[in-house]
């Protein structure tokens, strides 16, 4: 659903099946940002943000979570997280202050973000 929403926004969505998977596409051609899932199969939200913050250049990551206590620990990595569900206008203006660029600008960044269960990526 998240796809449709910001498709329809203007930005490509690709999507990644878990950690590992999302990890790859995004070390091998890094988008503007990164939603990710806190629950993934492989590496969880949690390893795969440790990982991207680890790299060189460190890409803007917002988690999402149902979990309880996620923002806790969302804070100590320094990221905003999203508690599911989530109104879908906050996360596409959260998006866009994230990216510097209004949300329906025709032309916008590649975006990752997160699939049912791993990360989808946003052109």
């Amino acid at each position: 659903m998240l796809d449709i929403v910001l498709s329809d926004e203007g930005y490509t969505v690709t999507t990644a099946s878990n950690g590992a998977e999302a990890l790859e596409q995004v070390l091998a051609d890094p988008p503007a940002i990164v939603l990710l899932d806190v629950m993934m199969p492989v590496l969880d939200g949690w390893q795969t943000l440790a990982r991207l913050q680890a790299h060189e250049q460190p890409i803007p990551v917002i988690m999402m979570s149902a979990a309880k206590n996620y923002d806790e620990t969302a804070d100590g990595f320094g990221v905003p997280c999203l508690a599911k569900p989530f109104d879908l206008d906050a996360l596409i203006g959260l998006v866009g202050r994230i990216t510097a660029l209004p949300p329906q600008r025709p032309s916008l960044p590649r975006i990752a973000r997160p699939g049912a269960r791993g990360m989808r990526s946003l052109r």
